[in-house]
């Protein structure tokens, strides 16, 4: 959504393809030292002076000599500097003369530049920042443009594919914002392919292989680092336990988590079932499960706190809840209020001060969300884990409850994104559930399975 301009006066001011710079635009002529040298010598010599000689793409680097062709090629150097380097000097005076200093004009065009440098280019003095960053969703680049960028979209599509194809197919642009319970945003295509299916793609992250539609699901490559952390902190306290670890992925979308967890037949053995609200994401995580090989995976197709309240009612337990909706996440912790576990309290509370990990333990929850940037990191740690009490309706207390923060990443000047993991407090199973006045009817399906009817989730 574009608040701040009329959008008949947007699309009047849009350049269209047919504007764009002609090529004589681009073209630039350079000066570069270099070196004369005989035919046969030229690969041994390119190769001794490999730091040395020019390096841009798509530039050759060796040319004929324009008076001697025949007998003598123009090894091109990367600056002046190169040419006062030891190396080519000692290469000079080795040659008893056949090898001299010269020079060489080099005419670049369009196909010679990065997109950063054609776009600089192409929009000079008519935006204060260039848009060179994309995010790439397997053969989808996606883009966040500023207001001032837009009328210059299609140029900006262009340049972007031109320059990454083939491994781009697909430029497209984020049109409003993630304001949705699925987390999905508008898109528009500004470059390249988009016949059908031109938004699903394919995408690799941690050994494994995701299919999904990028206008139906969410994905963000630049949450890999993240799922990396948590995947391999899991399967590190699998391979330390006599017991297989359980993992509830309350808001799991197509799968990063839960994939990789359980996949190429599940090595570390843990048990993992697996939640999204999103259909189109329930039906990419069961592909991506067979996929991948997944063992020991359970999709389901509801609501976050029903499924929550649904596992304990199947008398599951869990040691490990990941709950990946920063908007939102910490709000869904209510539903562990009056959580039950298998077991009498004393064995519960005695697991919970010794640190165990068996079928009492209470379970570890992981909580995505965002926290504002203040100048002490201490707060807007502070903040998190207020909001995340707020909603358990108990205190969060950091050496008891084991509470950890990591910062995932940065994710605007007055926002991060966080992790805050921590052990569920004794007092919330004290407190009353929560309930789920409508009710809720979920789809679920065993690892390569056909789906079959859920039972109706109720609370009191």
């Amino acid at each position: 959504r574009i608040a701040t301009r009329n959008t008949q006066q947007m699309k009047s001011e849009t350049r269209t393809l047919q504007e764009f710079p002609d090529s004589n635009v681009f073209a630039r002529k350079a000066e570069y030292p270099a070196l004369r040298v005989p035919v046969r010598e030229t690969a041994k010599l390119r190769q001794r002076l490999s730091q040395q000689v020019l390096k841009i793409a798509r530039m050759k680097n060796v040319y004929e000599d324009p008076n001697d062709p025949k007998q003598y090629r123009i090894l091109v150097l990367r600056d002046a500097d190169a040419m006062n380097q030891e190396q080519v000097r000692k290469v000079m005076n080795e040659s008893g003369g056949s090898i001299i200093e010269t020079s060489y004009r080099i005419e670049t065009s369009y196909d010679y530049l990065t997109a950063e440098e054609a776009l600089k280019v192409v929009l000079e003095n008519k935006v204060e920042e260039i848009p060179s960053a994309f995010e790439i969703i397997g053969n989808i680049a996606h883009v966040n443009l500023h207001e001032e960028s837009l009328p210059y979209k299609y140029w900006i599509g262009k340049v972007i594919l031109d320059k990454n194809t083939p491994r781009i197919r697909t430029v497209v642009n984020k049109v409003g914002t993630i304001d949705n319970v699925f987390r999905t945003f508008g898109m528009e295509v500004i470059a390249g392919f988009e016949g059908e299916n031109w938004s699903i793609v394919s995408v690799k992250e941690e050994r494994c292989t995701f299919n999904l539609d990028f206008r139906q699901v969410y994905w963000n490559s630049r949450l890999a680092g993240e799922h990396k952390r948590l995947v391999r902190y899991i399967h590190s306290q699998a391979s330390s336990k006599n017991s297989n670890i359980v993992v509830a992925d309350v808001m799991a979308g197509v799968g990063p988590f839960a994939v990789p967890l359980t996949a190429h037949n599940n090595p570390h053995g843990v048990m993992v079932y697996a939640n999204d609200l999103n259909p189109a994401s329930y039906k990419f995580l069961k592909i991506n499960s067979q996929k991948n090989r997944c063992n020991k995976l359970k999709c389901y197709n509801g609501d976050g706190r029903a499924f929550v309240h649904r596992l304990q009612s199947d008398g599951i337990t869990v040691q490990h809840y990941l709950m990946n909706l920063p908007a939102s996440a910490p709000e869904f912790l209510d539903a562990f209020r009056g959580y039950k576990l298998v077991g009498n309290r004393s064995n519960q509370q005695q697991s919970t001060e010794t640190n165990g990990v068996n079928n009492t333990a209470l379970p570890r929850i992981h909580v995505h969300c965002f926290a504002p940037k203040t100048a002490e990191k201490e707060n807007f740690y502070q903040c998190a884990v207020d909001r995340c009490s707020a909603a358990l309706g108990c205190s969060l207390h950091r050496e008891k409850d084991k509470v950890e923060i990591h910062v995932v990443r940065d994710v605007s000047p007055g926002k991060n994104m966080l992790c805050v993991s921590f052990q569920l407090p004794l007092a919330a199973l004290d407190l009353p559930c929560i309930s789920l006045d409508r009710g809720f009817s979920s789809k679920t399906n065993d690892n390569h399975g056909s789906d079959r009817s859920a039972k109706r989730v109720k609370t009191d």
